[in-house]
């Protein structure tokens, strides 16, 4: 397995870890073992960002400009939802 495939693999495996720790939130209510676990979840996820953009498969700036896009998105559904 090459470097770019390894971080792929590392990617997949934290975002699913993330999922997993969410819905371990949603089972079993929020506490402070929950949240330190969604945080080191967090910061892994975190960690590979960073690696990604060093590495250059993801454009820093872009990466940004992405996250205030998908920001305004979301305040604009959560803002306007319809049950």
């Amino acid at each position: 397995m090459n470097r770019e495939q390894e971080l792929m693999v590392l990617l997949q495996e934290t975002c699913g870890d993330i999922v997993q720790t969410v819905a371990k939130v949603h089972r079993f209510g929020k506490n402070q073992e929950s949240m330190d676990k969604l945080t080191d979840e967090f910061g892994g996820l975190l960690a590979l960002v960073k690696l990604l953009t060093q590495e250059g498969y993801i454009d820093g700036e872009e990466l940004m400009l992405a996250g205030d896009r998908r920001i305004k998105k979301l305040e604009y559904y959560m803002n306007n939802k319809k049950w």
